[in-house]
């Protein structure tokens, strides 16, 4: 959202109404993060065991230049409590661990949905 939006929202609207409207946006980045990461296959190698940054790394870029961007996305999976770093490993935390590495290992899954 652009800050020009959000100051509009604050101050030309009702405020208790923005409020409500703003809690909203943690769940919907929650579920896109979660999609994204199931579609790119981050939950899949999570569910079976804890990971490095290293091994992550190795899985998920080609050259030592997509580092950055690979950094930022377990770190923004981190800050939605969707996963979290221990001993330098990145392991699944979120409320729905437990059901998503079950669906995700499961052999009768199926197809994913995900809107992108």
């Amino acid at each position: 959202m652009r800050i020009k939006t959000v100051f509009r929202l604050i101050f030309n609207a009702n405020p208790v109404l923005t409020l409500n409207i703003m809690r909203y946006f943690k769940p919907f980045y929650n579920i896109s993060f979660i999609c994204a990461a199931i579609l790119n296959g981050l939950l899949k190698t999570l569910s079976r065991e804890p990971a490095s940054f290293e091994r992550l790394s190795a899985i998920y870029t080609k050259d030592a230049s997509s580092g950055d961007a690979l950094k930022a996305w377990p770190q923004l999976g981190i800050r939605l409590n969707e996963l979290k770093l221990d001993k330098n490993e990145y392991y699944l935390f979120g409320s729905q661990r437990s059901s998503i590495a079950a669906i995700l290992l499961s052999k009768h899954s199926g197809q994913y949905v995900c809107v992108n």
